[in-house]
Order: structure tokens, then sequence, then C-alpha cells
């Protein structure tokens, strides 16, 4: 219905999808101060959206002071499936069960296991030929196994902390990108 009470065919709502921080809402507000009304379109959150593309709004940033780009390398840390206990141990019928946790906690554990992956393959000896060669076989300093990992990672397609999007990798969001 248009002003007049004319059906034009257009379908419109007004519907409240998210909440902001205080902060935010306040830029958005200014960016839109004259603006008699805002239409948006929001198509990205489906069934097929991936959580680990985005970065946590909990998570921290560069550069550093001397302009280094950190984090160097990010890996997934928000609601992570994981073991998880009811801490009843006189509950002996549901004492372990999987939940869904956030934070560095979930994503060291993920990068430390690269790490461990990376260090026993060339302790094996698969480099340089992807068989295992006793011959071949040596322990690989820290920096090569971080550079292992930063060279393999993957760039993130999702949106920052202030739900803009992710500029590539290199940046001082993502690092050199997502362990994949």
């Amino acid at each position: 219905m248009d002003t007049q009470g004319q059906d034009t065919g257009a379908q419109s709502a007004t519907n409240t999808l998210f909440a902001l921080p205080r902060r935010m809402g306040e830029e958005l507000w200014a960016l839109f101060d004259n603006a008699d009304s805002i239409t948006a379109t929001i198509e990205r959150y489906t069934d097929t959206w991936q959580a680990y593309e985005d970065i946590a709004a909990f998570s921290s940033f560069g550069p550093t002071a001397d302009g280094r780009i950190k984090p160097d390398i990010v890996c997934p840390g928000e609601l992570v499936s994981a073991s998880s206990s009811d801490n009843n141990p006189s509950d002996p019928g549901d004492t372990c069960s999987v939940g869904r946790k956030s934070g560095t906690s979930m994503a060291t554990p993920m990068v430390a296991g690269h790490a461990t992956l990376i260090r026993q393959y060339f302790m094996d000896g698969f480099y340089p030929s992807g068989a295992a060669t006793p011959s071949d076989s040596y322990t690989p300093s820290g920096p090569l196994i971080k550079a292992v990992m930063m060279g393999g990672a993957c760039d993130m397609k999702g949106n920052t902390e202030q739900y803009l999007p992710l500029e590539e990798s290199p940046s001082i969001r993502q690092g050199f990108g997502r362990l994949c």
C-alpha cells in the first residue's frame, strides 16, 4: 500500500534483526542521521554460513607498536564443539558429553595440534618426498614449524569483529590467514 492506501504490489516489513553495542549504534546513527528511512538486505546468514570465516568479537589484533602484523595466524575459537563434563562425579550416568565453548582455550589446542602434526611430518622423514623415509628424518626448528603453518593458511572470507567485510591476508585482523 502507498500512503494513500493504494496497493502497489510491493511488500514492506519492519523487523529488528540484531542488537549493537551503544558506540556502534551511535556511529551507524550518525551515518544515516539525515535519512528518512533505511533499507537493508542481509543474505549472509544462511544454513551454509561458516562461523570460522569470521573474526570473533572478543579477538585482539595488530599492528604491534613497531608495525608488525599480528596475529601471525588465526584459528577458530568461537563456539567450538569439545568434550565437556557435568562436573558431577557422583552421577555415573552422565559425566561426559559434548559442549560448545569459546576463547583461546579452544583455539590454542588446535594450533598446538597443527604444530605437532607438522613436527611429526618432518620427524618421520616425509619431507621432501612425501613418503616416510627414515634417512630424511630431522627435528624442525620452531620458526620452520611456524613458517609452514603461516604458508599453508587459508584466507578468511568472513567479517571483522565490527561485522564489516574482512580484508584479505596478510592483515592486522587475520594475520596470514586461518589454519586449514
